[in-house]
């Protein structure tokens, strides 16, 4: 039996915060299961929640009956893998900005605008997990693996800011926590924006917007370091 996959939340997919595992070592477990994650997002994509059913995935992936329950166990866990892929993706492309021969301005700048890339290559995994969480938010409040998922990101981003303290040899004025989900809730909202609009220059100049925000709130520990 094929491994069952639906089980990867952003602690399976990211080791220590300066480090991850490499993308392609999830998404190339079973080109069954990246098919099933392609053929969810193009239903939801092409019309809605109300398409995305285990009979419409598996003829869109081509799967024998049966097929699909060794791979993921709902519709919901392939939209939580496309989730969790996505996050890796993108925290891999900060972690690849991080440097001290940088400004603290600069480097958030670099470290949103590599978020960003991820954001644009990969519009159309970021509209279904969109289509999905707005969906269940219609229905019900998030569930434990969508809440879970969302405070692994919170907590990767933390890591993150963590790393440029030290790396910068400045103290945050607010608590991390409060940054990374400030951090978060204004991403999130951009990314809807981008979803509905496709402004590429707008979205990149409310970045650095952010990051220039953001930077502010670093403050100098050392002598002479340019901030």
């Amino acid at each position: 039996m094929a491994r069952r996959e639906g089980q990867y939340t952003v602690d399976h997919v990211l080791s220590a915060p300066s480090g991850m595992r490499e993308i392609s070592e999830i998404d190339s477990i079973s080109d069954t299961g990246a098919n099933i994650r392609r053929a969810a997002v193009d239903l939801v994509n092409g019309g809605g929640m109300s398409l995305v059913t285990i009979p419409a995935i598996s003829a869109a992936a081509g799967l024998q009956d049966g097929e699909f329950s060794q791979f993921y166990a709902s519709v919901d866990a392939v939209f939580l893998d496309v989730a969790a892929l996505l996050v890796s993706s993108q925290i891999k492309s900060v972690d690849a900005t991080l440097s001290r021969r940088r400004s603290l301005t600069e480097s958030m700048r670099l470290a949103l605008f590599a978020f960003w890339e991820v954001v644009e290559d990969r519009i159309d995994d970021h509209q279904a997990t969109k289509h999905m969480t707005l969906a269940g938010l219609r229905t019900q409040t998030p569930g434990t693996e969508s809440r879970s998922l969302y405070d692994e990101f919170l907590t990767a981003v933390e890591d993150r800011l963590n790393e440029l303290e030290r790396i910068h040899s400045i103290t945050w004025e607010l608590p991390v926590r409060q940054l990374a989900r400030l951090m978060l809730a204004t991403l999130d909202g951009l990314v809807l924006d981008y979803i509905t609009n496709r402004d590429s220059a707008g979205a990149r100049k409310l970045l650095e917007v952010l990051a220039y925000h953001i930077a502010q709130h670093g403050r100098r520990v050392a002598k002479n370091y340019p901030h």
